[in-house]
């Protein structure tokens, strides 16, 4: 759906996600379904559906996007649970890339709309991964956060980082050279609002795994 004049959301917005590694079956679960009708948008991974199936939930509309290659079984595929009473809000967004699928918010100040990525990246030793795709997903994110001001990535990306740090060290001797004012030094120098605020860098998850996936982003830094 695309409403052509949405009436604007002043008010806030509950979001969830979860691989549901099957949604038809999963929502035969009621415990699943109380879980749904907990939040005003959910955001399901991994749903393995096509366009002919029916999903219902009472409340709810169910978007969708299964996976545009050819397959033996279903597998993959994403999708958004809107409540009935924000889909005068809903905007989805085109995408050329099969690894995610967006929806807009509209907000009463369109500065503060929010844009939901809902993502599934299959694991690497899957068939349905490829690095062509995952450039795709990547360039879509940066052109997305170029356009918009609030943007949720939710979903499974089968990325496994382990202990790696999430952002990039500054280089101090470059940042001398490039003769910046403190402005441009804070803007860049992200990771230090962190220390400031008494929040640790370090990574601390119970998943000690690193895969290609999860170190990809450091061939750009």
């Amino acid at each position: 759906m695309t409403p052509d004049a949405p009436s604007a959301c002043n008010k806030s917005i509950k979001i969830g996600s979860l691989n549901v590694c099957g949604l038809i079956n999963r929502l035969k679960i009621p415990e699943f379904v109380e879980l749904i009708n907990r939040y005003d948008v959910f955001v399901c991974s991994e749903c393995k559906i096509d366009n002919l199936d029916v999903i219902n939930v009472n409340g709810y509309s169910f978007l969708s996007q299964p996976g545009k290659q050819q397959y033996l079984r279903k597998s993959g595929g994403v999708g958004f649970f809107i409540k009935n009473s924000i889909n005068n809000l809903i905007e989805i967004l085109p995408t050329d890339s099969d690894y995610i699928f967006w929806v807009k918010i509209h907000s009463t100040n369109t500065s503060n709309d929010l844009v939901i990525g809902a993502t599934y990246i299959p694991p690497e030793s899957s068939r349905f991964f490829n690095e062509e795709e995952f450039d795709l997903f990547e360039n879509e994110i940066i052109h997305m956060s170029s356009q918009y001001n609030n943007l949720l990535i939710a979903g499974d990306l089968n990325c496994h980082t382990g202990s790696l740090s999430d952002f990039s060290q500054i280089d101090n001797f470059l940042f001398n050279q490039m003769n910046l004012d403190n402005d441009a030094i804070s803007y860049f120098n992200q990771s230090q609002h962190l220390l400031d605020n008494g929040l640790s860098l370090e990574r601390n998850t119970p998943d000690n795994k690193i895969n290609q996936t999860g170190k990809k982003p450091y061939k750009h830094l």
